[in-house]
Order: C-alpha cells, then sequence, then structure tokens
C-alpha cells in the first residue's frame, strides 16, 4: 500500500454533526497524549512516519471511487489514477509536507496519510517526523468521514508506523528494552533484533468482536550511500554517520473469521478504539 500542496484545515470537514464528534474526539486524545506526565517512555517521544486506514469491503466498490473521495475530503484530488479493467482506483493529495492517499481495489480500500512525502523522489520518508497528536489531528477527522458514509466494511484495521531516534545501536537497545518488558535484551551483544506479536483483546464496542493487537518492534540502522552503475556490477559506498532508531509498526484490526458487515452505527466508535489501543501500546510498551 501506500505537485503542489493544499493546505489542510477542518473547514473542509465540518460537514456532519458525526464529522464534529470525531473532532471532538480526536482533539480529547491529542489533549491526553501531550499531557500525559511523563515517568519513562512516553508516545509523545515516538515520530509518525505513516497513518493506515485498512478496511474489508461487503462488496466491490471502484464505481464509488469519485464519490467516496469528494464526499471524504471535500475538494478535488491533485493525482488520479484509474484501472477500470481492474477495478483499482488511487487519489492523492498533498497536506502541508506530507500526502493523503485513497486506493480502491476489489474488496478493499485503504486511507493512507504520509507525514513526509519527497516529490522529487516521488516517496516517503520511512522515518518519523510528525508527533502522533499533530498527525492524528490531520488523519482521524478524514478516516471517520469515510466511516460514516456506510461503507459496507466487514473488517477494518488502523495502522502506523512510529520511530524515536537514538544516539548509536546501543541506546536504541535500551530504549527498545524499557517498552518491552518480557524480553531479555543485552543491548551490548544484540543485533539484527526483530519482535513481533499479536495480543488479541475483545472489543468494548462491538459484542464477540476480537481485536488483533499485532506490533512489530526493532531497531534500525540507516546509512547513506552512494551507488556507482558505470560498471556491469554496480557498487555501493557508504558515506556520512549512521544513525539509529526505535521502530514500531503498529496494526490494530477486527477479526478475520468474522465475515458479516460491522455495524455502520459503530464504526466511529470502532476506530477510536483501533486508535487508542495503538497508542496504549506506543505509551506503555507490550502489554497484555
Amino acid at each position: 500500500m501506500p505537485g503542489g500542496h493544499w493546505s489542510f484545515t477542518h473547514t473542509h470537514l465540518m460537514k456532519s454533526a458525526y464529522t464534529l464528534v470525531g473532532i471532538s474526539l480526536v482533539n480529547k486524545r491529542v489533549n491526553m497524549i501531550e499531557n500525559t506526565p511523563k515517568s519513562g517512555p512516553s508516545a509523545t517521544d515516538w515520530k509518525v512516519a505513516n497513518l493506515r486506514l485498512t478496511a474489508f469491503l461487503e462488496a466491490p466498490a471502484d464505481s464509488k471511487a469519485d464519490e467516496w473521495w469528494m464526499a471524504t475530503v471535500g475538494v478535488d484530488p491533485e493525482k488520479q489514477e484509474n484501472d477500470r479493467r481492474k477495478g483499482i482506483n488511487q487519489y492523492s493529495l498533498g497536506i502541508d509536507s506530507g500526502r493523503l492517499f485513497m486506493a480502491l481495489q476489489p474488496g478493499r480500500a485503504d486511507w493512507l496519510y504520509l507525514a513526509h512525502w519527497d516529490d522529487a523522489i516521488g516517496g516517503q520518508d520511512m522515518i518519523g517526523t510528525e508527533s502522533i497528536a499533530d498527525a492524528l489531528t490531520k488523519f482521524a477527522p478524514i478516516a471517520r468521514n469515510w466511516l460514516a458514509l456506510d461503507t459496507a466494511c466487514t473488517r477494518i484495521a488502523f495502522g502506523s508506523n512510529i520511530s524515536q531516534p537514538t544516539a548509536d545501536k546501543v541506546a536504541g537497545y535500551k530504549l527498545l528494552a524499557e517498552y518491552l518488558p518480557a524480553v531479555s535484551l543485552d543491548p551490548e551483544k544484540t543485533f539484527d533484533f526483530n519482535y513481533q506479536i499479536n495480543r488479541a483483546r475483545v472489543s468494548t464496542v462491538i459484542d464477540d468482536l476480537r481485536i488483533n493487537r499485532l506490533t512489530k518492534w526493532s531497531v534500525i540502522k540507516f546509512v547513506q550511500a552512494r551507488v556507482d552503475i558505470s560498471s556491469a556490477s554496480p557498487q555501493v559506498f557508504p558515506f556520512g554517520t549512521p544513525s539509529y532508531s526505535v521502530q514500531l509498526e503498529l496494526d490494530m484490526n477486527t477479526a478475520e473469521d468474522r465475515t458479516v458487515r460491522l455495524d455502520s452505527g459503530r464504526m466511529g466508535a470502532l476506530l477510536d478504539e483501533l486508535q487508542g489501543l495503538a497508542f496504549e501500546i506506543a505509551e506503555q510498551g507490550d502489554i497484555p
């Protein structure tokens, strides 16, 4: 999944009481994240690379692509790609230094916010650049707008890639250890560590609905390099000082074994629950 930029404001989103409630809930969550006293790791330390809403649909919806984009965002996309034969549609729009995407394919819809988009390379920086609070303020009302359209979803997921820069590899593993109390890490001797776990819970919004709380934790080393392609065998020449960061991939999703349509009247509350579970982990680490 994954031009000029539109300066995004709430003006285009004030379309219904449902949306106004959504913005109020986002603001409450933003205030909670920013004002929670810090004692050890905190959600305010993380930087967002992207936020994602994925929905599995009861029926193909490629014919609704234009309608859904305009009803959700309220302005024309800057870029649009449509493959009617395959039923694939992608729309995008600049938001400050980032970019918003809507992608539809048969049986699936994705809304993706990239916090930093580089037009020069046509891609994003996977290192987080934006606070959780700022990213949520931009993305959450859009996600709620779309869910309010009664999109006939059988399953939804909220995901994010977030990171915290560290001074070096050892500092990275020391920080990671604070978030993973069930794992024994030796920061000096640990290399190439990846930890993935799904700690499921039961939804408090929809009865008998299991929510998967999938997380992936790691320490990443970034190295700048020059690639020489003048010969038949390209060579890579690293340069500069490497940088390190703790990386957390969050994927909060409703269980795949539930195939009936989710209650359209509870979709906004369900999205709030998924977001809350994601950033509870960002705040408290790998908890049951």
